[in-house]
């Protein structure tokens, strides 16, 4: 027999985020890089992170039998009970001995006046601006003004 928990090393880019690890048979808070001791199950092995500025972050792992798990399952008697025992209390699973989960970073919303949504007020003076008076020239270039410039002696 394995024993029936294992040790996982967890990190994530950036560094210093807050995780957990899950899987059926519980969860376990970890913050990267560190390393938990989760308890072995058939099940997949779950690491979400997340991290102030950046969106959140999961990976999957998925257990395979241990290479000792297999062998015992292949010798007569001894071996297939204890194969029988593991795999019932998960000591015949094993995860990856590191995960990794991958943060990127959050939307940066934009806070300038320019990118605030306009009241219907101040569309309406743009709109009338933009359509020429009656008997003006449809497609007659804009006209646009220009600060004097001081030269420079």
């Amino acid at each position: 027999m394995e024993g029936t928990t294992q040790q996982v090393a967890v990190d994530s880019d950036p560094a210093g985020a807050d995780c957990t690890v899950s899987n059926s048979q519980g969860k376990w808070p970890v913050k990267t890089p560190g390393a938990v001791t989760v308890q072995k199950s058939a099940s997949v092995l779950v690491v979400h992170c997340s991290k102030a500025g950046y969106q959140n972050g999961s990976a999957y792992y998925a257990p395979r039998m241990s290479s000792m798990a297999a062998a015992g399952a292949m010798m007569p008697y001894v071996g297939l009970i204890d194969a029988v025992t593991d795999a019932s209390s998960g000591a015949a699973m094993i995860y990856p001995d590191n995960a990794f989960v991958l943060l990127k970073a959050a939307p940066v919303a934009d806070a300038s006046p320019a990118a605030a949504p306009q009241s219907a007020a101040q569309v309406a003076p743009a709109a009338q601006a933009a359509t020429p008076p009656p008997g003006a020239q449809a497609n007659a270039a804009p006209v646009t003004t220009q600060s004097p410039q001081k030269e420079h002696q």
